[in-house]
């Protein structure tokens, strides 16, 4: 009877250490999370990304295209919620044209200036510095992609901003992002998505553009 209730003790005992184990394996604690995002940041030397956005029906409003290689830059946007613009990068120096204004802006860059460049962790941080709650939401496939699927919700007055995201776990990318937002956590609705697409070794020199000033006599240039 006692060699009965120790084996089925023994058995219990298995069961639940596999349990967690199974559980850690798949849970993403917000660290975990931070790190993925961090090394994310970490383009390689030659990648297209290409980011769109999306209205609440899904209907495409605008999209960026960043072509990078051999830390130069070239990015250009356009669409209804992205007037017609250009920015060109030697690593250096960084050159914001925007051809609706007929304005150019002139800023020195920083070492690895093109780390970052879509902004999505410090996004992620400012919100956690605003209190924002984070949440693990299991996993997800995104257009054939395997994603982790974590959120992050942060409540003012009458208002709840909520957002999505779904990160790429093998190039710790993010591929997509939902905002949400509304009157409380149980009442948001879907305001707008952007999603990222990542094209690797795809970039050729001709696609990098060089500034040259002479092309825009009639502009106005700006230091900075």
């Amino acid at each position: 009877m006692k060699k009965k209730i120790f084996l089925v003790l023994a058995l219990i005992g298995i069961i639940v250490i596999l349990g967690i184990i199974i559980y850690y394996t798949n849970y993403y604690p917000l660290k975990k999370v931070k790190t993925i995002l961090a090394e994310g940041d970490k383009l390689p030397e030659n990648i297209l990304i290409i980011k769109t956005v999306f209205d609440e029906n899904n209907e495409q409003q605008g999209h960026i295209d960043y072509y990078i290689k051999n830390n130069m830059a070239y990015i250009s946007q356009n669409g209804k919620t992205h007037k017609y613009a250009e920015t060109i990068s030697n690593g250096n120096e960084y050159y914001i044209i925007s051809h609706d204004t007929k304005t150019i802006v002139h800023t020195n860059g920083t070492e690895n200036s093109n780390e970052n460049l879509l902004g999505i962790s410090e996004d992620f941080s400012n919100m956690l510095n605003q209190n924002a709650i984070y949440k693990y939401c299991g996993k997800e496939t995104i257009d054939g992609i395997k994603c982790i699927k974590v959120s992050l919700c942060q409540e003012n007055v009458n208002k709840v901003e909520l957002r999505y995201f779904y990160i790429d776990l093998d190039n710790k990318h993010v591929v997509k992002i939902e905002y949400y937002d509304g009157s409380s956590v149980n009442n948001v609705s879907l305001r707008n998505s952007t999603t990222y697409k990542y094209e690797y070794n795809s970039v050729k020199d001709t696609d990098i553009v060089e500034f040259d000033k002479s092309k825009y006599e009639d502009y106005t240039y700006n230091e900075f």
